[in-house]
């Protein structure tokens, strides 16, 4: 997603400030097979030590590198959060697992029941998940990373060039004609 756009003129140079947001969905499964959790990637982790901790014996029989250790806040469609600590950090794994065993030992109760899965904690609702191919998938909030550009230059034509990935020049004089991105200057010379 892409904000709207700031102009601000001092003097002859133009400040243009772009906000953007790069949201996904972390897909978190429930595996009580699993004695540990695990997690693939590392921008999920609150807070993280990048440590050689050896390898963890996978389901299927091979051992998959342990990159590090540390903690990642599951947040649910219910606005309840659940704090894992001690989660391994596997970049070769294909899904994040949440150990059914160890949320047991955190005091959480799990109930598998209808195709879906139903977390709480001391009598109180946490979280959910569904049946999807034989696995329960937790139902977590999106996360979203905003990220703030910005870029200081006196030449239009090259930030609406860079922000559509490189497109050519008649392009953009195209979009400026639909009235789509604000007029620019086409300066001789652009890139």
């Amino acid at each position: 997603m892409l904000a709207r756009l700031k102009e601000e003129h001092l003097g002859k140079v133009i400040i243009y400030t772009t906000v953007f947001s790069v949201c996904h969905s972390p897909v978190w499964w429930i595996d009580t097979g699993a004695n540990v959790h695990v997690c693939a990637d590392i921008s999920l982790f609150s807070s993280y030590l990048a440590d050689d901790t050896g390898a963890l014996l996978m389901g299927n029989g091979s051992h998959a590198h342990v990159l590090g250790v540390g903690t990642v806040i599951l947040k649910f469609t219910s606005g309840k959060t659940v704090l894992m600590k001690n989660v391994r950090h596997v970049s070769s794994i294909k899904k994040n697992l949440v150990s059914g065993s160890q949320l047991c030992r955190d005091g959480y109760k799990i109930v598998l029941e209808a195709n879906k899965v139903i977390l709480s904690k001391f009598g109180i609702f946490i979280g959910k998940g569904y049946d999807c191919g034989g696995l329960f998938r937790l139902s977590m909030l999106d996360v979203c990373n905003k990220v703030v550009n910005q870029t200081v230059i006196s030449n239009e034509s090259n930030i609406w060039h860079s922000r559509f990935c490189h497109v050519n020049f008649g392009c953009l004089t195209w979009l400026e004609n639909m009235n789509l991105i604000p007029k620019f200057n086409l300066v001789k010379g652009s890139k």
